[in-house]
């Protein structure tokens, strides 16, 4: 799983890629653990770029982004700067 562009703007690109699943939950969580954001979406062949639409009210900070799935459990931070 690669999210991309970091500092991100309104939109955070997620790559996935050699997932065995068919759905995904995205999860959004500030530095404190609480979730700002949760999504499912399908993921055929277990690859694709999805485009997370981070936008008001979401404030400006650091977040850390979960991909859960069947068997799968990824995440990394993120910083989130709007304009």
């Amino acid at each position: 799983m690669r999210a991309y562009p970091n500092p991100a703007q309104s939109n955070l690109g997620i790559l996935l890629s050699n997932y065995k699943g068919k759905k995904v939950t995205l999860v959004v969580n500030d530095m404190a653990g609480k979730m700002i954001h949760s999504e499912e979406i399908t993921t055929p062949n277990g690859q694709g770029y999805y485009k997370l639409n981070l936008t008001s009210p979401i404030a400006n900070g650091q977040y850390v982004l979960q991909v859960k799935g069947e068997a799968l459990i990824q995440s990394t931070k993120f910083l989130l700067t709007q304009q």
